[in-house]
Order: C-alpha cells, then sequence, then structure tokens
C-alpha cells in the first residue's frame, strides 16, 4: 500500500529515534535528567532532533493536505509509525523512570502515595533526580499498576522494565489508533481529522516514543466517545472514569461527555438527569475499585493534585511571554548573560518573578473570560455534537495554554481526541504549529543551559509562542461563526 510523502515522514520518525540512541551512548546511560550533553554531541543531538521533528512536521502537513488518502492508508500508517516510534529512547523526558521507581518501590510494599521517601525503596532510584527523590507518586493507579507489572517482570533490570513497558504502551497506541479510526467511520468526517490525530508528532514523540502517561488516558477518553457515539454511555462513563485514574487532570473530560450526553440521547429531562446520575455512579465505583488497592487516606488521592499545584511553573505561556518582556532591554543592551538562568521564574530576581506573575494572571484571567464567551455562544447557537467538539476543544486549548499554572507539551495529548470537527484553515494550521513545534521547548533536557544551543531554544520557543497567538480572535471565535445559529 503505497503512500505519497510516507517516505518522508518514516525519515524523520527514523531520525529521531538513531539520535536518542545516540544520546543515551554518548551520555553511557538511559537517563535524561543530570545528564545533558555538553559540546558538539548536545549540539549536534539538539541540531538532529529539531531537523527530524522539522522533515516528520512538513511531511505529516503534506499528508493532512492529500484529499485522496483513503482511512485504512491513514492507519496502516499509523500503526507502522507506532512500532518505529516505540523503538526510541527517552531524549526529552526523565518520566519514564519516575514511573519505574514508583511501581518498584510499591511491588516492595512501600506507600508511593504518601511517604515521600518510597522512592528509595526501589533498586531504580539512582535514574531518577530533583524533584522525584522525594516525591510522593504524581499518577493514578492506571500508570502505577502498568509500572508495577514491569518492574515485577524486570527484576531490577531498568533495560527489561522499560522494554516491557514500552510493549504495553505500544499495545495501548495501536488501540487508540483502531478506536479512533471506528470513531472517523461512525462521524463521518473527512480523512484529514483522522490523520491530524493518529499522525501528530505530539501523540507518537511524546506519547509512544517518550511513554508520557497522558497516551494512557486519551485511550481511554477516545474509548469513551466511542461508547458515547454507540449510545453505550454506561460504557463511556467507565472509560472517562479510567482517564481519570490514569492522572487526575482529565476531570476535565466529565463537562463534555456530560453535554454529550444529553446531545446524543433524546430522552425526557428525568430521564436524562437519571441517565448522568447513574454514570456519574459508575464511574465514581470504577474509581473506588482502582484506588481501594493503594488506599490509605484521603492523601492517596489528593496527592496527586497538590504535587503539581505546588510546583514551580515550568514553561508555561505567560511564564514564556514574560521572559521577553524582561530580557528585551537586557539583550538590546547586551548584558543577556541572565539568559542560562530562565527556566523557571522563581530562579530570577524578584522583578523577573514578578513580570512573571503579572503577565502569567493576565493570561489566566484572558483564558477564563474567553472560555466563557465560547461557551454562551454555544448555549445561543447551534447545539450539535460537532459544534460541541469544537467548542469544547477551543474552551481545552485555553486552559491548557494560557490557564494551567505548568505546561508541558505532551498536555497537549489531551485534545486530541476531539479533534472531528475542525476544518477551519486558519485554526488548523495554528494547531499544526503548536502540535509540531511544542516539543522544541522540551529539548532543553538534552542539551546544556551553559552551550549556544540552549539560548537558540529559548529564542524558538519565544517565536513559537508568538506563532500560537497568531489572529486568536479568527481562531477561537469568528471560526465558530459557520456553524452558529
Amino acid at each position: 500500500m503505497k503512500i505519497p510523502g510516507a517516505g518522508l515522514l518514516m525519515a524523520g520518525a527514523g531520525a529521531l529515534v538513531v539520535a536518542s540512541w545516540y544520546r543515551a551512548y554518548k551520555a553511557d546511560t538511559l537517563m535524561v535528567d543530570g545528564h545533558a550533553l555538553n559540546g558538539w554531541p548536545g549540539n549536534l543531538v539538539f541540531i538532529a532532533v529539531l531537523s527530524a521533528l522539522g522533515i516528520f512536521s512538513l511531511a505529516f502537513y503534506k499528508l493532512w493536505k492529500d484529499d485522496t488518502l483513503e482511512p485504512e492508508q491513514v492507519k496502516v500508517l499509523a500503526f507502522v509509525l507506532a512500532y518505529v516510534f516505540s523503538c526510541m529512547l527517552p531524549v526529552l523526558s526523565n518520566d519514564i523512570f519516575s514511573y519505574m521507581v514508583f511501581g518498584d518501590a510499591m511491588n516492595k510494599g512501600a506507600d508511593v502515595y504518601t511517604n515521600a521517601q518510597s522512592t528509595h525503596f526501589s533498586s531504580f532510584y539512582p535514574y531518577i533526580t530533583g524533584i522525584w527523590t522525594s516525591s510522593t507518586c504524581a499518577y493514578g493507579p492506571v500508570v502505577l499498576l502498568l509500572a508495577m507489572l514491569s518492574a515485577w517482570i524486570a527484576a531490577g533490570k531498568i533495560w527489561l522494565a522499560l522494554a516491557v513497558y514500552k510493549i504495553l504502551i505500544l499495545a495501548i497506541a495501536l488501540l487508540f489508533i483502531e478506536v479512533a479510526s471506528r470513531v472517523s467511520m461512525l462521524l463521518q468526517t473527512p480523512v484529514r481529522n483522522f490523520t491530524f490525530i493518529v499522525l501528530n508528532p505530539v501523540f507518537l514523540l511524546q506519547g509512544v516514543g517518550q511513554l508520557h502517561a497522558d497516551l494512557i488516558a486519551i485511550t481511554f477518553v477516545m474509548c469513551a466517545i466511542y461508547f458515547l457515539l454507540t449510545l453505550k454511555w454506561q460504557l463511556a462513563f467507565v472509560m472517562v472514569a479510567l482517564s481519570v485514574a490514569t492522572k487526575m487532570n482529565y476531570v476535565l473530560m466529565l463537562p463534555f461527555f456530560a453535554v454529550g450526553l444529553a446531545l446524543q440521547t433524546t430522552v425526557s429531562k428525568i430521564a436524562l438527569y437519571r441517565n448522568m446520575a447513574t454514570g456519574t455512579v459508575l464511574a465514581v465505583l470504577t474509581l473506588v475499585a482502582f484506588y481501594f488497592p493503594f488506599y490509605t487516606s484521603l492523601a492517596t488521592i489528593t496527592t496527586p493534585f497538590t504535587f503539581h499545584y505546588f510546583q514551580n511553573p515550568s514553561k508555561g505561556i505567560g511564564e514564556i511571554l514574560s521572559y521577553g518582556i524582561y530580557f528585551a532591554p537586557k539583550i538590546f543592551s547586551g548584558h543577556n548573560s541572565e539568559l542560562h538562568d530562565t527556566v523557571n521564574a522563581s530562579s530570577g530576581p524578584s522583578q523577573q518573578v514578578f513580570i512573571s506573575y503579572v503577565v502569567v494572571r493576565i493570561c489566566q484571567v484572558i483564558a477564563l473570560f474567553s472560555s466563557a464567551y465560547i461557551l454562551w455562544r454555544f448555549a445561543k447557537g447551534e447545539r450539535s455534537m460537532q459544534q460541541w467538539l469544537r467548542v469544547y476543544v477551543r474552551a481545552l486549548l485555553l486552559f491548557l495554554l494560557y490557564y494551567l499554572h505548568i505546561f508541558n507539551p505532551w498536555y497537549l495529548m489531551m485534545f486530541l481526541p476531539f479533534m472531528w470537527g475542525d476544518e477551519e484553515p486558519a485554526f488548523m494550521h495554528w494547531l499544526f504549529v503548536l502540535t509540531c513545534f511544542i516539543s522544541v521547548q522540551d529539548m532543553v533536557c538534552i542539551i546544556s543551559r551553559d552551550s549556544v544551543a540552549y539560548v537558540v531554544e529559548l529564542v524558538l520557543t519565544f517565536l513559537s509562542v508568538a506563532l500560537f497567538m497568531y489572529k486568536p480572535r479568527r481562531m477561537f471565535f469568528a471560526s465558530l461563526e459557520k456553524q452558529a445559529g
């Protein structure tokens, strides 16, 4: 089955895999955190990853524009790419090792949700650094169970634990692609919508390649959408609960399915409320079933929330924009030595912290008012599933990009399962920039902050954020007028 342009896509994917193995070879470790490469090896890996991501993204865009593709062709290509990316080693994130540490510690009887020293029980402890060395588990029991299984099979061998976990995640990724193809058929959407979801670098690179837990969560969400569309709404609520049991921030999925249930069923209001109550009970029972084996106190449930809430801002949109405001005068005057210490606003001088605080709050206010306006437009206009999908995507993106106090590229996987109703060119091109190049801001993991590559990375991050904000009114608001009542 020959697909025009697929070769370039495979070349970009293969180059990313090779670069990840080369980084591990030069660093002499699988670890990412604390093992950034200095000098020309670091610059080489940075340039290789950036170039490969660029090649992959351009090929991805070309395939998305191809109206002659068949859904089966896209599905097969997505399956093949999932296998390719599953061969990738950690290069942008060290999170996989924290999964393994918590899973191994749990196997050895430690309470990973309440004991901040539980990581010391694991034989994989040397593979984590920073906050993870004295942190409780920030992930739900679904991730923990998969990590426990991988660690148990590995019996202290980190490479085997990584391999087992990769196999499990690959199976989940293949399930995501298969269910997405069925949703595409049910909604009878253009093949380009399916292409955007299953060939997206956020899904393949950050999910399949870098093993972030969001891939597991969005698979449950995609299954929930499928069950909702096939009127098996009880199973939909169970799937949503499983996504929440993967990562707590997926409670944001509940409003979509509550409204979606009302749009998909033609029953009386009393029956609708009864169904919603039943769905809520099923979701709660599912969460209880998964949390019960780990439950020791309320902290078992609240810890993942508090961990993210109190973590210092990390590459958030408001924070990055504040860099430009604070450092512009210093750059133009030639005093740019502080550029190396700007990953966290809290590490800079008080003036920088203040500017960052103000800009972040402005972004959050804008996001809240914009979301309220979008939802008001939906309530007053056309209330269909297609329109709800489009509205929900915009509200979710506003929250992820402008309100969330901490942002990482893999968080963008959250909106992918809902990308079935958008064909507005300006909005879709904006999303291409967002999803194809958002990983640039995560590349600091593979280079030293004292290198030229780091300064280049910081500039590219700022430029990417500027591109994200291109014509926001047209993309978020005016584009809804096509189907508005």
